[in-house]
Parts: structure tokens; C-alpha cells; sequence
């Protein structure tokens, strides 16, 4: 059997755990850029400026391709560990949860 973590009497390949780091790793990456968007934007005094910029712009075009490939990924591994009998929740429990990505500030919108 490959190495890996040990889960509720499964194990968890260790390709699979590394790519779980990697793809929530991206989510973490996501969500410190809009918070740090959001000092900037507090400093600046344009609320929603620097987000607009990641979120809609080519700014934050490779961010949000490596967003999207890290979701993919992770909605493959969902898959996966659904076929065998894990819950999302139990696949991501060893490495402290999926975070939730952080929803998009009111003042973005003006900057449309």
C-alpha cells in the first residue's frame, strides 16, 4: 500500500494529500490577496478598487486561473474520495478544513 495519511482506517495517498496542500494552499493565497486588496484599498481610500483588480481585471487573471484549477482539482478529489466512502469533510480534516473563499465586498461593484 502507498504511503500516505492515515484516515478512519483509510489511507490517503501521498500524490493525493500533496495535491490536496497544493490546491487549498491556492485557496489561502486567494483569500489573503483580497484581504490584502482590502488595506490597500482601506489606505488609498478606494473601497473595492484593488479587489475589482483581482477579481474582473488582468491583473488578477493568473490568480483566478490558478483559483479555478485548484477548485477543478479539488471537485476531482471530492469525486474521488466519494467513490471511496470518504466525505469531503474527512479528506480535508487532516489539513485543518477546506476555507471558505471570502464572498466579494459591496464596494467592488462601483468599480464596474
Amino acid at each position: 500500500m502507498r504511503e500516505g495519511r492515515s484516515l478512519n482506517q483509510r489511507t490517503i495517498p501521498a500524490t493525493v494529500t500533496a495535491r490536496l496542500q497544493w490546491a487549498l494552499g491556492v485557496l489561502h493565497a486567494w483569500n489573503a490577496a483580497i484581504v490584502q486588496a482590502r488595506r490597500m484599498e482601506r489606505v488609498a481610500q478606494q473601497p473595492g478598487r484593488y479587489e475589482y483588480d483581482i477579481r474582473y481585471t488582468d491583473v488578477g487573471g493568473a490568480q483566478r486561473q490558478q483559483l479555478a484549477t485548484a477548485r477543478a482539482m479539488l471537485a476531482q478529489l471530492e469525486t474521488m474520495a466519494g467513490d471511496h466512502g470518504m466525505t469531503p469533510e474527512e479528506l480535508y480534516a487532516p489539513l485543518g478544513g477546506k476555507p471558505s473563499l471570502l464572498a466579494e465586498g459591496p464596494q467592488v461593484q462601483t468599480w464596474r
